[in-house]
């Protein structure tokens, strides 16, 4: 993986901002990568992050190790199990599929 889906990536996050505007009361992103993402970039994403999102929207990037190779796909599924009992809708998506409101 490099970094070349990023542009990919930044519009994805602006179309879950787009559930944060039209009343969304908690929006939570969890990204699996393999390769550390550098400071510089999580800033640029969170200046991204529109003033009406700042309560509603998160942003985690969890770290995984890289031999997981194609399985990284897979790792949502026991986020989604941990935490069932806390949201009423769970999303996959990769960084070239936007979900709009």
């Amino acid at each position: 993986y490099d970094f070349s889906q990023i542009p990919h990536l930044e519009e994805v996050l602006d179309a879950y901002q787009d559930l944060c505007v039209t009343g969304a009361s908690k929006v939570d992103v969890v990204i699996h990568a393999t390769v550390a993402y550098p400071v510089t970039l999580i800033d640029l994403l969170n200046s991204r992050l529109l003033p009406v999102c700042r309560d509603v929207f998160s942003l985690t990037v969890v770290l995984k190790s890289p031999s997981l190779r194609l399985h990284l796909v897979d790792c949502h599924r026991e986020l989604f199990y941990e935490k069932i009992d806390d949201y009423d809708l769970f999303i996959y998506t990769e960084d070239d599929i936007r979900v709009t409101p």
